[in-house]
């Protein structure tokens, strides 16, 4: 009987050890781990994979379409690429529990000119955040998290793509300072940027 248990015990083993892997890569994604190749469903109506990035630094902008100061707030994240044109940089609006739509339609309302992905189920957001909009992610070009952060604090995000791309060319002034506080209509969601985790790699 004991050898049974031996036995047992051994092959239920590498099955645990897989298992709390699988729940570590479903965790919430940290300043300094590497994103999966994580898909989106852009407003556009097709998927786009980080993986189709690559050498890219990449910035996920997430936002609630109903979030009064969503259009002012993508509106600043959005003038980070200006002077950054020839750099590798990836801007991409995240709309959350909307669909490609409404997505669609928030970017034409707002005239925002960077593309937008739908996430009807938060399930993109869940792997950057667990609460907070908007909420900002920085990847660099190997998918490596290098900022995490809620609120639109676009200082400290133009500080990270200067580490990573260097400075904007021209006379592009830098930013000054937070863009929004955040403070949008939360709806019944748990929005408040001050729950959320700033984090930044060193």
């Amino acid at each position: 009987m004991r050898t049974m248990h031996r036995h047992l015990g051994a092959l239920l083993a590498p099955a645990a050890l897989v298992a709390a892997a699988a729940a570590a890569f479903a965790g919430v994604l940290a300043v300094g781990d590497e994103a999966p190749d994580l898909a989106l469903a852009m407003a556009d109506g097709t998927e786009q994979k980080l993986s189709a990035h690559e050498g890219k630094t990449v910035v996920l902008f997430f936002y609630g379409t109903w979030q009064k100061r969503a259009a002012e707030e993508a509106a600043a994240v959005g003038a980070l690429r200006k002077g950054r044109e020839k750099q590798a940089l990836v801007l991409i609006g995240v709309a959350r529990d909307a669909t490609a739509a409404d997505a669609k339609k928030f970017a034409e309302d707002a005239k925002l000119s960077f593309p937008q992905a739908a996430d009807p189920k938060g399930d993109l957001y869940k792997r950057f955040a667990e609460k907070g909009l908007p909420y900002v992610v920085v990847l660099d070009g190997k998918r490596k998290v290098k900022h995490s952060a809620a609120g639109a604090d676009t200082a400290a995000v133009g500080k990270v793509l200067t580490n990573l791309l260097g400075k904007p060319e021209g006379d592009a002034p830098s930013s000054d300072g937070k863009s929004g506080d955040g403070k949008g209509d939360r709806k019944g969601r748990d929005d408040d940027p001050g729950g959320g985790r700033k984090r930044d790699a060193k």
